[in-house]
């Protein structure tokens, strides 16, 4: 039996110009005129449903450094408006579409609190999901990393001054004294 898409492709294939209609090259415009004919209108930061990129990524931070009693969390500090920056800036469009529409499909946004922790903890060891898992476990660290070089954090940590002899004064650095913690 003849595969339907095959007998249409050798067809089309003998037509003059058919180097041109199967071109990876042409493949990419049509993919990138597509994107632009699709993404105008529909990706941007109004989406009716609440999923952006920001929301997302701040209720992961919110997830994955919550604030602790007096101590400030993740979006205290304003580590998802550094992330989210990062991931604007390293990440494709259609990436971080994917991430947005992923956690859409998890309803992770309207979870309680309690849910969410728990399929975060799901989707950051999910077997069958590697890919995700990846893109979750470099969005906590990057996250964590942000968050330990605040110097807002330090305080949850333990720094107390003075520090021990031949360490630096953690409390007098640039970033303490735009959190208002020097001393």
């Amino acid at each position: 039996m003849n595969d339907p898409k095959k007998t249409i492709r050798a067809y089309l294939s003998r037509l003059p110009g058919a180097g041109l209609l199967f071109s990876r090259r042409r493949r990419q415009l049509l993919a990138g005129a597509a994107l632009a004919a699709g993404g105008i209108g529909s990706w941007g930061p109004s989406r009716a449903d609440g999923y952006t990129l920001e929301s997302v990524v701040t209720e992961l931070c919110d997830r994955m450094v919550p604030a602790l009693g007096e101590h400030p969390g993740a979006v205290a500090l304003g580590v998802h408006r550094s992330l989210i920056d990062d991931l604007e800036r390293r990440w494709r469009p259609a990436d971080q579409r994917t991430l947005v529409d992923i956690m859409r499909r998890a309803r992770f946004l309207e979870l309680p609190v309690a849910d969410r922790d728990a399929a975060l903890l799901r989707m950051l060891d999910d077997p069958e999901q590697p890919a995700l898992t990846r893109v979750l476990a470099s969005i906590l660290h990057v996250t964590v990393r942000l968050y330990l070089g605040d110097a807002g954090s330090w305080a949850a940590l333990g720094y107390r001054k003075p520090q021990p002899l031949g360490y630096p004064d953690y409390a007098r650095c640039a970033g303490a004294a735009n959190t208002g913690q020097a001393s």
